[in-house]
């Protein structure tokens, strides 16, 4: 356990560096994933945006990448004058700030920030041509609920390479716990030998699912599946050590 102020400590993993605290824990991050723009990804979606009534943001980094493909060919305002008459849907909040900020686009969110919540309220909207700006390797969830009611399609904005040797750099690490914050992280965590035996905890249901597939229980699921949510996980479990 962490001494001083500190209650804890918790390990996070992606490629953007998270809160220096998240709930009581003081955060250590290590980058596991690097993203790269899929070039002329902006280009083919102005040439194809008029097909589809409904474009969802699945990542909070997909507005960033577009952003930049679309600076490189001159097309931003564009764009976003393309995007601005569809219906856009962002997976969660984090989602929907990152399109304000980078192509201030409005956009709804669904009550539960996850991909299946996603989808079924999109059929409720009435959705029928749908378009989902995503990187490849995404979940097939989207896919396989939507294509039951309507026209979709993904087109890739960003790539992801994954650092092969994130299990060693993180293994000699002393932490309470390692929050895992999606299934591709997941298959990592697993892989890797924690000298501490750090507890788990996952950001939502799927990233649960795919930790039991692996043999993991994680101490505590988010309810909330944003790391607003898991820092309630961690108020939690902190609570019950001193209660």
């Amino acid at each position: 356990m962490a001494t001083g102020e500190n209650k804890c400590t918790v390990l996070l993993a992606g490629p953007d560096p998270p809160p220096s605290k998240l709930g009581p824990c003081t955060t250590i991050w290590v980058p596991l994933i690097k993203t790269h723009t899929v070039k002329r990804s902006s280009l083919i979606l102005l040439n194809i945006i008029n097909q589809y009534d409904t474009v969802l943001f699945t990542s909070p980094r997909t507005p960033r990448h577009l952003k930049a493909d679309a600076e490189a060919h001159d097309i931003v305002r564009k764009l976003e004058e393309a995007l601005m008459d569809k219906n856009i849907w962002s997976i969660g909040p984090r989602t929907k700030e990152s399109l304000e900020k980078h192509l201030g686009l409005k956009s709804n969110i669904p009550k539960e920030y996850n991909t299946i919540a996603l989808a079924y309220e999109l059929e409720s909207s009435g959705a029928e041509n749908v378009l989902a700006l995503r990187r490849p390797g995404a979940g097939p969830e989207l896919a396989n609920i939507i294509t039951q009611w309507a026209t979709y399609t993904e087109l890739h904005v960003y790539r992801v390479e994954v650092n092969q040797d994130w299990p060693f750099i993180v293994e000699n690490i002393n932490v309470d716990y390692v929050a895992v914050t999606s299934r591709q992280i997941a298959d990592y965590v697993a892989k890797t030998s924690w000298i501490s035996k750090p507890a788990i905890i996952s950001i939502g249901s799927l990233t649960t699912k795919r930790l039991k597939k692996h043999g993991i229980k994680p101490l505590c699921t988010a309810n909330m599946y944003t790391l607003e949510g898991l820092a309630l996980c961690l108020e939690s479990l902190e609570s019950e050590k001193t209660g």
